[in-house]
């Protein structure tokens, strides 16, 4: 056996996925290369230590935006409504004021230009802003439960 061959192996084999005649041959290629020796403790150790790995729970608010940003970057009515945590339907009385794009009869929202949407007419008490600059109606801020990070 050639070392390439064993490498191409040695999951599998660390893992006694191997049938009795390969594993048989890794182990003799194993006696006298010290490489691959060196090879099969290292993935060893990986393998100890990922089976001690241990799982921590992840609060939901911090889930939901972080999958709200792995998906993809065209969204729906009802994925916008759950990110923002408010009903379809002021999304839908809202669109007058909230950017969007129309293809054929639905209704889509480009994450990165909500985010920016967000940004720009985010309350601050540091700084004032008229409902009017952004032809805003101050009540979808009470219904916007969004958490900033």
């Amino acid at each position: 056996m050639k070392c390439k061959e064993f490498e191409n192996n040695l999951v599998s084999f660390l893992y006694n996925e191997t049938s009795d005649d390969m594993a048989e041959e890794m182990r003799r290629h194993l006696a006298h290369c010290k490489r691959c020796r060196c090879r099969l403790t290292e993935f060893s150790e990986t393998k100890r230590l990922c089976e001690q790995w241990v799982d921590y729970p992840v609060k939901q608010d911090i889930l939901k935006n972080m999958m709200f940003k792995l998906r993809p970057e065209i969204i729906t009515i009802p994925e916008l409504a759950e990110y923002l945590r408010v009903d379809e339907t002021l999304i839908k009385a809202h669109l007058g004021i909230i950017p969007h794009i129309r293809l054929g009869e639905e209704v889509r929202f480009r994450k990165k230009t909500i985010m920016q949407w967000l940004d720009r007419i985010e309350y601050r008490p540091e700084r004032s802003w008229s409902r009017h600059d952004f032809e805003i109606s101050s009540d979808i801020f009470k219904e916007i439960k969004i958490e900033q990070e």
